[in-house]
């Protein structure tokens, strides 16, 4: 994870190599690139101005000049780009799949909904070829969450009394859910008060993961941990945590509070429950249709969980298998959980930061719902960073909307979710706990 101290001085050391080298387009790219990625935006697009002095065909500099554009509201523009773009010559599959993604936005912005959902399949099945034999080495995540689901369904997980553990160098909040289910705007509102940490989808318990979740015998392992083992892997979080930048010397662990992000971190749920039993949970929920259509049209790392969103079908299998392992497993935990609905969240925030605050123990300030001001200190990576720099906004709400056609498919899927989350219609059931 690139933390903002890192970044900051790769950009000065990329800066300096700039200097020293005038005339590269590659340095000079590479350049643009940290800088839009830190939200340094008016001196990415200084770069990108002096990238096209130099070399205007510049694939990557015409795509970054095409996110830029998108980013201010000019999206006609930006689809020139990306035409451009994509006429480029010697293209890898990943900057071909990322222009695709991109011209996907830029057609969803100008109301070609057909079109940007063609190019977005389009983006998706370049990423599935070009990523076929890795995923093929690796247990296919939704066959992980059953396998996962089943295990834990036969067996009891013994719960860990907090009284028995040591005091955490800082209160505690696992905030869990599925990608593109409104976590990042979740984060940032949470971040934006004085004595909050977070770290944005870090590392932090995927050694836990490889231990306890890959096998069966994990899953046993984890079971039997005695209070020594448990404490050991307490330790080695905390520490990787503090290694991350999660927390800051001095920080009082009466009054910090740090959140673990992790919205691929569902199946954390039982170790959570065995390592963090005074942990708290916020677990985010959003339409299923905006979820699988959202996973479906962002370009993300390519990983075993985000390969699933490379089609439609395989995303909606993965969101139907996760959520189904969430039911099975809070029902099965003893943790403080709380449902956050980002439909909810963003029709009334002032309402729904009081919810969240009271439920983690903070009080509310209403400069916490200034996200963008939050967003400009603060390096964020994810795909809806360029929409959150905007603010809380209902845009996009009902996008999935536009796209009823295209998602027919996969409504069979979807539609016990649908119904089961309380987006169904009147009398449906608003949580997943069983």
């Amino acid at each position: 994870m690139e933390q903002p101290v890192t970044l900051a001085a790769d950009i000065a050391w990329q800066a300096r190599l700039v200097a020293a080298q005038p005339g590269d387009p590659g340095a000079l790219l590479t350049l643009g690139l940290m800088l839009y990625r830190a939200g340094r935006l008016a001196e990415a697009a200084w770069v990108c101005d002096r990238l096209a002095g130099l070399a205007p065909d510049h694939p990557g500099g015409l795509w970054l000049s095409a996110r830029l554009a998108g980013d201010a509201g000019d999206w006609a523009r930006a689809h020139r780009l990306l035409e451009r773009v994509l006429q480029a010559p010697g293209l890898s599959p990943d900057q071909r799949a990322e222009s695709l993604l991109l011209i996907g936005d830029a057609r969803d912005a100008l109301g070609d909904h057909a079109g940007a959902l063609a190019a977005a399949i389009a983006g998706k099945a370049i990423q599935r070829a070009h990523f076929a034999a890795l995923a093929a080495a690796h247990e296919p995540e939704a066959a992980r969450y059953r396998r996962i689901t089943a295990w834990f369904g036969n067996h009891d997980l013994p719960p860990t009394d907090p009284r028995s553990v040591s005091p955490a160098p800082a209160r505690h909040v696992f905030l869990l859910g599925f990608p593109r289910s409104g976590t990042t705007l979740l984060e940032q509102i949470l971040v934006g008060h004085g004595d909050v940490r977070t770290l944005e989808e870090a590392p932090t318990l995927i050694a836990a993961q490889r231990a306890f979740l890959d096998d069966a015998a994990g899953c046993a392992q984890l079971c039997a941990l005695d209070a020594r083992a448990i404490a050991a892997w307490r330790e080695r979080y905390w520490r990787d945590v503090a290694a991350l930048g999660g927390l800051r010397p001095g920080d009082d662990p009466a009054t910090t509070l740090f959140i673990d992000k992790a919205p691929a971190g569902t199946q954390w749920l039982p170790i959570i429950a065995r390592l963090f039993p005074e942990a708290r949970v916020l677990f985010a929920l959003r339409d299923p249709r905006s979820v699988v259509l959202g996973c479906l049209r962002s370009a993300f790392a390519m990983n075993a969980l985000t390969y699933a969103f490379t089609t439609l079908a395989d995303a909606a299998d993965c969101y139907a298998a996760s959520m189904a392992m969430a039911a099975q497993l809070r029902a099965r935990v003893s943790l403080a959980i709380h449902d956050v609905r980002h439909e909810a969240l963003v029709a009334d925030p002032h309402a729904g930061l009081a919810d969240v605050a009271a439920f983690v123990g903070l009080v509310p300030d209403p400069a916490m719902l200034d996200v963008a001001a939050t967003m400009a200190r603060r390096v964020v990576l994810t795909p809806s960073a360029p929409q959150l720099r905007g603010g809380i906004s209902t845009r996009g709400l009902d996008r999935w909307r536009h796209y009823e056609t295209g998602l027919q498919p996969v409504l069979p899927v979807l539609q016990p979710w649908i119904d089961r989350l309380g987006y169904g219609g009147p009398g449906a059931g608003l949580e997943i706990r069983t």
